[in-house]
């Protein structure tokens, strides 16, 4: 069963017998494979979903001969009676022709025998198990070849034209601009101004008002670019269509005009939208405003939910007003973006303008599909990075502060980087009397981050300790002994079910923590640990709703990704509520290992990052070690080598090859006893040439110390 089409059965019951009452659920009913679900039903022939377990399905009656129109009624007939072996197989039949979503409307619409049964067809199959990949695609090309129609130029043009003609005709023109949503906006503002018909103008103009946030950012876009007198209309259009989202620009437009009848509508709208506004405000602050909460990628802000494509307006003098998609992906970025822009070409100190410009692209960077061209931000321009290093470390240092708020590991990674590049000395330590937030990445949830603040802050080599600076040293000690090592908790009511989750854990390369019954049970596990990178839980919904709230609030998991296992009934609701959460997925017990394994790598990878591989880990420890070594020698103010004592005496155990000497050579700029003692113990356990350059490295403590061994 696929994770949309589990959406849709829990609230199929709910819907009219009518067409209409399903398109609410345009977009939902594509088979998407998800931990614990049936395979994909596109895999199978016809794209529709396998038959149950044992069950061979009937071929239909010579289907060459059968018209795609025949082949539907024969589906919709057997499922009505509730044959759903021959059902299935029409339905197969029909998918197997890769019929047009065009044309298939077209046979819904104008075949009598189907016009009237389809949507209840559709919904008594969606009940089906073994039919529900099918109806989920028969529905997903009907409602496809619905936008197809609505949103065609042509086919809004004679709609438009529908708007000065009888009422029955006007309602359907407006039935059906609406439902093309933006797509219609234009056509409807050119019908607004142009032509001598006042009926149709007038028509255009209330149904542009009525579409409300379908039509609000195409006249944003338009609004600051037209002729005064049409900017007075478009702010009267705008007041009333009671959206937040047109505050911005019609401040932008009131600030810049020199009409005073401009200025007043503009006002006067902004008041009729939120009398709370204060209309002294910067129009730089109010884009600011908005780009935050577009790139907070909030459901409102989203026009096409479950559309692989987004509209991204223009308005250009002598073009006219005109939409670019833009992949789902990447949309919110680019309007966070283009918001900052603007704030920054309004005033260039416009407050947290640039940090915003700054994370909505790395966020592009980090969401784009692979080989994605994308229009908002093309290949002439130079990487996010050059952008963030060219900016310095107090922007930068922003970036890294949301980053840590919103828990957006990768982002605050890329943060890192970027201020390792910059920032130095105090720079990168204070920012006034207030550590910098590359200092409080240092107890982030997230060790990588973690590693990462360590290096940057031992790279800026401050002259003076700060607060957080005792963190330096064991932080990069730890990562020379396991800086690629995962671990993971499991958190079950049944000691079996833990056993067995922790087995599946430690499959997958993770050290599996002892588990609990809940995080109270193990928080000695999690105390212990370096870090925590994975969750998995198979509670109740109750109890993992609990656990999330718990995990979000701690300190030490703030930033771990959950992975809730749930039983039928618990996961379809719990789905719909974290869907667009990066840290949490929900999966139906029961899954297989592969399932599992595939929910785990997917949900770690989106929210924190791939696992490292072997060399990286060991480029990480080289680093640490180096940054060490550093630290011992140049005899830092700022940190104390004598902090990474302990885990570095761990770490030349475990360790090998380079890393165990780069090791033994910190413990040898130590001037405490345990520490040469380690490197003579690990010299003389050695053999061969590890243990001539073991003694070397002892010798030469000697020469700098003295002789300091019990």
């Amino acid at each position: 069963m696929c994770e949309r089409s589990i959406r849709l059965r829990a609230r199929v019951s709910a819907l009219p017998l009518t067409v209409a009452g399903l398109v609410a659920l345009a977009g939902h009913v594509a088979p998407i494979a998800l931990a614990g679900a049936a395979p994909d039903a596109r895999s199978q022939p016809g794209g529709g979903s396998a038959p149950a377990a044992g069950v061979t399905a009937p071929a239909p009656r010579d289907a060459s001969g059968l018209s795609n129109a025949q082949l539907l009624r024969d589906f919709i007939h057997y499922v009505k009676i509730d044959q759903g072996e021959l059902a299935l197989s029409y339905a197969r039949a029909l998918l197997e022709r890769k019929v047009s979503q065009a044309e298939f409307l077209g046979i819904v619409e104008d075949t009598p025998q189907i016009a009237g049964r389809f949507d209840e067809a559709i919904r008594d199959a969606m009940r089906n198990p073994a039919l529900e990949g099918v109806a989920a695609d028969l529905f997903r090309m009907y409602e496809g070849g619905r936008r197809e129609r609505a949103r065609d130029p042509k086919e809004i043009t004679r709609n438009i034209g529908l708007l000065d003609q009888t009422q029955r005709a006007r309602l359907l023109a407006r039935e059906r601009l609406t439902s093309a949503g933006e797509y219609a906006v234009p056509q409807l503002l050119d019908a607004t101004t142009k032509g001598d018909r006042a009926v149709t103008q007038a028509q255009a103009q209330d149904l542009l008002a009525a579409m409300g946030a379908d039509a609000v950012m195409p006249l944003c876009a338009a609004l600051p670019k037209v002729e005064p007198a049409l900017q007075e209309r478009l702010a009267r259009v705008l007041g009333q269509m009671g959206q937040s989202q047109a505050i911005p620009y019609l401040a932008d437009t009131a600030a810049g005009t020199k009409s005073d009848a401009v200025r007043g509508a503009c006002l006067a709208a902004m008041a009729r939208i939120d009398s709370r506004v204060d209309a002294t405000l910067s129009p730089a602050f109010l884009y600011v405003a908005l780009g935050e909460q577009y790139a907070a990628e909030p459901s409102n802000l989203t026009r096409f939910p479950g559309e692989t494509h987004q509209l991204l307006w223009t308005y250009e003098p002598g073009v006219g007003l005109f939409a670019t998609p833009i992949r789902t992906e990447v949309f919110h970025e680019a309007m966070a973006m283009r918001l900052a822009e603007r704030a920054l070409a309004l005033d260039p100190q416009a407050p947290n303008a640039a940090p915003l410009w700054l994370a909505a692209n790395f966020n592009r960077q980090l969401q784009s599909p692979k080989d994605y061209e994308n229009p908002a931000y093309g290949k002439d321009r130079r990487e996010a990075m050059y952008y963030a290093v060219a900016a310095g470390p107090r922007a930068v240092d922003a970036v890294l502060a949301r980053a840590m708020r919103d828990r957006n590991t990768p982002l605050a990674r890329l943060a890192i980087e970027a201020l390792a590049r910059t920032a130095g000395g105090t720079t990168a330590a204070t920012a006034g009397a207030e550590p910098t937030a590359l200092v409080r990445a240092l107890t982030y949830p997230d060790r990588r981050v973690q590693i990462d603040a360590a290096l940057a802050l031992a790279g800026a080599r401050p002259s003076e300790a700060f607060p957080g600076a005792d963190r330096v040293a064991p932080v990069l000690a730890g990562a020379v002994r396991d800086a690629g090592a995962r671990f993971a908790l499991a958190v079950s009511a049944d000691v079996a079910r833990q056993q067995e989750l922790n087995k599946r854990l430690q499959a997958l390369g993770y050290t599996a923590l002892p588990p609990g019954a809940s995080l109270a049970a193990a928080a000695d596990s999690i105390a212990e640990a370096p870090g925590v990178d994975l969750i998995v839980c198979d509670l109740s919904r109750g109890q993992t709703e609990s656990l999330i709230e718990e995990a979000r609030a701690s300190a030490r998991l703030g930033a771990t990704p959950v992975l809730a296992l749930l039983a039928s009934d618990s996961y379809s609701v719990l789905l719909s509520r974290h869907e667009n959460d990066p840290m949490v997925r929900v999966a139906r017990e029961g899954v297989t290992p592969e399932q599992f394994a595939e929910a785990s790598r997917a949900l770690v990878q989106r929210a924190s990052g791939a696992a490292m591989t072997p060399e990286e880990s060991e480029a990480y420890s080289l680093r640490a070690i180096a940054a060490l070594r550093e630290i011992a020698i140049g005899g830092s103010d700022a940190f104390d080598i004598n902090d990474a004592l302990r885990p570095l005496m761990a770490a030349i155990d475990s360790s090998k090859g380079q890393v165990r000497l780069q090791t033994a050579d910190v413990l040898a700029h130590m001037r405490l006893p345990e520490a040469q003692s380690k490197v003579m113990d690990a010299a003389l356990s050695a053999g061969g040439a590890e243990r001539i350059a073991l003694m070397s490295i002892v010798g030469g403590s000697a020469r700098r110390f003295g002789n300091i061994l019990p």
